[in-house]
Parts: C-alpha cells; sequence; structure tokens
C-alpha cells in the first residue's frame, strides 16, 4: 500500500498549485493507500472504541523504528572511516565516509574526484 502526505508552506499559490499538478501525475495510490492517509490524518480521538488501540499499534511502530535505526547507526559506526549521526524521524541515516590519504591520492593520480574511485571500486567487487 502506498501512501503520502505533504504540507507546503511559506509558497506562493502559484507554487503550491504547480507542485501539486507535479505531484498529481507521478502518483497514483490505490484507494486502500488514499483511505490510510486520511486516517493518518485524523486518528482516532480518546474515548473512543479504537482509541487504544490505535495507541498501541501506533507506539509499537514507533518504537521498533527506533530500535532498528539505532542498530543501523551502531553498525554504520562500527566501520572504519565511516560517521553516522542518530537517525532522526525516519530510518534515513546519512553516513559520511572518510577516504584514507592514499585513496585521495590515487584518485588524483587519475584526475578523479576521490568518491568516483571509491564507487568504481565498490562497483568491481
Amino acid at each position: 500500500r502506498r501512501g503520502g502526505y505533504m504540507e507546503l508552506t511559506g509558497f506562493s499559490d502559484d507554487i503550491k498549485a504547480q507542485v501539486l499538478k507535479l505531484a498529481s501525475i507521478h502518483l497514483c495510490p490505490t484507494l486502500s493507500g488514499q483511505i490510510c492517509v486520511a486516517l493518518m490524518m485524523n486518528p482516532p480521538k480518546p474515548g473512543t472504541p479504537s482509541y487504544d488501540l490505535y495507541i498501541k499499534e501506533r507506539d509499537g511502530i514507533l518504537s521498533s523504528l527506533k530500535r532498528r535505526a539505532t542498530r543501523m547507526v551502531a553498525a554504520l559506526n562500527a566501520l572504519e572511516g565511516v560517521s553516522c549521526t542518530a537517525a532522526e524521524g525516519a530510518m534515513y541515516a546519512f553516513p559520511q565516509i572518510t577516504l584514507p590519504p592514499k585513496a585521495c591520492e590515487a584518485a588524483a593520480a587519475i584526475d578523479k574526484k576521490p568518491d568516483w574511485l571509491y564507487c568504481r571500486e565498490l562497483l568491481a567487487e
């Protein structure tokens, strides 16, 4: 199931209309995806029959994502030459790879950027 939500603030109405048009031609979520996004935007309220189950499921999902993100960042930080800040809000992590001086020199010797050489070497393995 796919669904999406985006909020644009601080943009003119003309810009918002263009972004909506662009998003509309590339996305076609299923009906179930649309229903899920609608439910996400209007969750059960306290006192309603499904509220307790909603909170339990929501908190379970969020804690599972947090646990996996923490493990992923720890694994990245354990790699030599890799550092990564904590993933916040989603499973997106942005590691920084520090290449050793010899790798930078090897790239310069063939008139290439170090990251280009690194990627080429990864693909060659």
